[in-house]
């Protein structure tokens, strides 16, 4: 979709375990996994990324208020509904 949508200059898709990889010059990471692993991989993710930097998480569960998103946005589509939570990195 990235070349797609010729956006390689400005897109960059990494893979892996964000213990291992650097994130240091990210801008956005999206988290695809299940709402358990959000509190740990926050505080990693508060730790690597730039001030400014956002982190969302797409989720179906209720969310643990303690984590605090600054933003919960409801996506509804033509056969699901569901949560993006954003945090913005300061």
């Amino acid at each position: 979709n990235v070349t797609a949508a010729s956006l390689e200059n400005q897109v960059s898709i990494k893979c892996g375990d964000v213990t291992q990889i650097s994130l240091r010059e990210a801008t956005v990471v999206f988290i695809f996994l299940p709402i358990k692993s959000i509190p740990s991989l926050l505080g990693t993710l508060r730790d690597q990324l730039p001030p400014g930097a956002r982190v969302i998480a797409h989720e179906q569960d209720p969310i643990d208020p303690s984590l605090k998103p600054d933003h919960s946005i409801p996506i509804f589509t033509s056969n699901a509904i569901t949560v993006a939570h954003v945090w913005i990195i300061d």
